[in-house]
């Protein structure tokens, strides 16, 4: 019925200046904190026992352009088969369920705890929660400092350890919909740890070790030599600077608000 009534592929006539803005910026929000939830970092583990360490490559962030115009694609989709042609505040749970959700185990774990606990989390919940070691929690959250989704108070052993969400995302903390979201995901069992772990390094058949790419978007190496993470690493920073001297704009300091221009213009004057 939708196919005929729409005239089928790109038969939607859709007034995106009607969008409410609100809604559009808090799509925009959840682009960000997906794109920061799926960036690609290596992990790797040295020495063991009372030596146990754990080295992190320079993790690479995507830009949220792509995320955001999925995300906005999605709320639209939702908001056709409910009968309406412009957003409403009824999309959003659907896209907060994408965004919070399409992560890594261990990230989306503790992004949970995180929005349940008023923006803070241990390592010893990060322990209890996924059963590892406290190395290998310590990890994790490390792991999430780098990403930019918080802040990690470490003092090392036998201190515990404390993750605080980062300021530009305790919005998330007053938005009921990700707080219900975390609340009823917290029951899921079993979580899986993405970092390396001693059992891990070791197995060759690990159940997170999908394909034999470790570097795919939002994925951690297990078990990648530290040598050719930190080339992969170094080479990044080179493409990074050869794109900057051939003129590309410097992303980090857009102003991503203006940018939903591209997606939602202004009604005409």
């Amino acid at each position: 019925m939708l196919w005929e009534n729409t005239g089928g592929v790109r038969g939607v006539a859709w007034d995106r200046a009607a969008d409410p803005r609100p809604i559009v910026r808090r799509i925009a929000s959840y682009a960000r904190v997906l794109c920061l939830l799926r960036g690609t970092i290596s992990v790797w583990r040295e020495n063991a026992g009372d030596e146990e360490t754990y080295n992190f490559s320079t993790p690479l962030i995507e830009q949220p352009h792509r995320a955001l115009s999925l995300l906005y694609a999605l709320a639209r989709g939702h908001a056709l088969v409910h009968g309406r042609r412009n957003l409403a505040a009824a999309d959003l749970p659907l896209v907060a369920r994408a965004a919070l959700e399409s992560t890594p185990n261990d990230r989306r774990a503790v992004m949970r705890i995180l929005l349940a606990n008023g923006g803070t989390t241990t390592t010893t919940d990060v322990e209890r929660t996924f059963r590892c070691s406290a190395p290998t929690a310590r990890a994790i959250l490390e792991t999430l400092e780098k990403l930019g989704i918080g802040t990690f108070h470490n003092s090392g052993p036998p201190v515990t350890g404390m993750l605080v969400l980062d300021q530009r995302l305790r919005w998330l903390l007053t938005c009921p919909i990700a707080r219900s979201l975390a609340r009823r995901s917290l029951k899921e069992k079993n979580p899986r740890v993405c970092v390396p772990t001693p059992d891990s390094a070791a197995s060759a058949t690990d159940p997170m070790e999908e394909s034999g790419d470790t570097h795919t978007q939002g994925r951690i190496s297990f078990n990648e030599d530290p040598a050719l993470a930190r080339a992969r690493a170094h080479e990044g920073e080179i493409r990074e600077e050869t794109a900057a001297a051939n003129g590309r704009p410097d992303y980090t300091s857009v102003d991503w608000d203006e940018r939903l221009q591209e997606f939602v213009p202004r009604p005409p004057s």
